[in-house]
C-alpha cells in the first residue's frame, strides 16, 4: 500500500500542497505547510492493501495491553505501555517477548505513568509523569538510572548529546513552554515561551516530544497547529498544519476561548489529539475531529500526501514509522504494519 490502493503516484489527489522546496528538516529550511483535507478524506478500510498483522504474545507474567509508543530496530520492537500494564517492553516481529520491566510504585527504580520512548545503543528511556523523572533501562530490561526534572514538567526527553528537553505545556506560570539543559546538572534555558494568545490557558498535554532517527526531536506543542524541530538547544519551525479553516486563528482563540472558563470552552474545540510520527521519507499526522480519527500520510520525497478517516473506529494513534512501514495499534489487540510504498 502506498497512501492508497490507487498507488503512491496518485496520492497527490486531495493531498497537501506545500511550497515546493526540498524538505530537509534542517534549521535553515523554511517551514512546510501540510494541508490536511478532512472533506476529501479516504476511508482507511478501503485504502490500504498491503498490511501485516502483529499480535504480541500474552504468555508472560507482564505483557503489553495497549502499545503507547513504539521504536523499531531491525526485528525488535521496543514498546511503552502507558495505560494497561505500564512498563518497558521488547518484542520480536513474531510476537515473542524479549523482556519486560514493570515496576509500579514510588521507589527509586519505580514509575507510575510513562510517556514517550527513546532508544539508544544501550539504553531506553521514558518520562514518568508521576515522579517527573526520566527513567532509563538497558536493552536487557534492567533498571539503569533516573534523572529528575522540574516538578512542573508535563513531558521531558533526553537528546543524543546528553541534553534534557522539558515541556511545560502551558503550565509554567505563563512564561516558559519549552526548555533545554545541556547536561542534567546544567541550568535550564528557555527555548520557546508560551504564546501571548495562549497565556492563561494552562492546558496539560501528554508527551509532545518524539525523537527521530537522526537524533533531532519533534515537538508538537499543545493548542498549536505546528511542529518544531529541536537539536543542540535550538528550535525551528518545521511544519505548519493547515486544517483547511477548521483550526481557529490566533485572534479567534484569544477572543473566544480565553477567560476563567477556557477549559469548558475547549471542550468544543474542533481538532484534538494530534500525534506526529516521522522518518527521513514519511510524515504521519493523526488527529481527532468530531469524534473520528484521521490520518494524514505525507511523502516528503514526492511532496504530496493524502488524508484518511478511520471509518471503522478501529485504530489507535500511529506509534512508529520505520523505513516504509507504519505501525498502528488496533482495538482488536493487534498492531497493523502498513506498507506505505504499495504501488510505487
Amino acid at each position: 500500500m502506498s497512501c492508497a490502493n490507487q498507488g503512491g503516484r496518485q496520492a497527490a489527489e486531495g493531498a497537501s500542497q506545500p511550497d515546493k522546496e526540498t524538505i530537509t528538516g534542517l534549521q535553515d529550511s523554511k517551514p512546510v505547510r501540510i494541508k490536511l483535507s478532512i472533506k476529501d478524506a479516504r476511508p482507511m478500510s478501503q485504502s490500504f492493501g498491503d498490511i501485516e498483522e502483529l499480535r504480541l504474545s500474552d504468555a508472560y507474567a507482564n505483557f503489553v495491553g495497549i502499545p503507547g509508543y513504539i521504536k523499531v530496530e531491525g526485528d525488535t520492537l521496543y514498546i511503552i505501555d502507558p495505560v494497561k500494564s505500564t512498563g518497558f517492553y521488547a518484542y520480536l516481529h513474531d510476537g515473542r517477548q524479549l523482556f519486560s520491566y514493570c515496576s509500579p510504585g514510588s521507589g527509586p527504580e519505580d514509575f507510575g505513568m510513562l510517556f514517550g520512548l527513546t532508544v539508544d545503543d544501550t539504553l531506553l528511556s521514558s518520562f514518568d509523569f508521576s515522579s517527573r523523572a526520566l527513567v532509563f533501562v538497558d536493552k536487557n530490561g534492567n533498571f539503569a538510572k533516573r534523572i529528575a526534572v522540574n516538578p512542573m514538567a508535563c513531558g521531558a526527553m533526553a537528546d543524543k548529546s546528553g541534553g534534557i528537553w522539558t515541556n511545560y505545556s502551558n503550565q509554567q506560570l505563563e512564561t516558559t513552554k519549552l526548555s533545554w539543559r545541556a547536561t542534567p546538572e546544567s541550568e535550564e534555558i528557555e527555548i520557546l515561551p508560551v504564546p501571548e494568545y495562549l497565556k492563561g490557558m494552562t492546558a496539560i498535554s501528554g508527551q509532545d516530544l518524539s525523537r527521530l532517527d537522526d537524533g533531532s526531536i519533534n515537538y508538537c506543542p499543545v493548542l498549536e497547529p505546528r511542529v518544531y524541530g529541536l537539536s543542540d538547544g535550538k528550535a525551528w519551525l518545521k511544519y505548519e498544519l493547515d486544517f483547511d479553516g477548521l483550526w481557529p486563528d490566533e485572534a479567534t482563540i484569544a477572543k473566544e476561548y480565553s477567560g476563567n472558563d477556557w477549559a469548558s470552552k475547549f471542550m468544543s474545540f474542533p481538532i484534538t489529539t494530534i500525534r506526529v510520527e516521522e522518518n527521513n521519507r514519511w510524515l504521519v499526522v493523526s488527529f481527532d475531529y468530531e469524534g473520528d480519527k484521521y490520518l494524514h500520510i505525507f511523502d516528503k520525497m514526492r511532496s504530496d500526501g493524502a488524508t484518511y478517516r478511520d471509518d471503522r473506529d478501529f485504530y489507535f494513534s500511529p506509534e512508529a514509522v520505520s523505513g516504509n512501514k507504519l505501525y498502528i495499534p488496533t482495538k482488536d489487540d493487534t498492531i497493523e504494519i502498513i506498507n506505505l510504498t504499495e504501488g510505487d
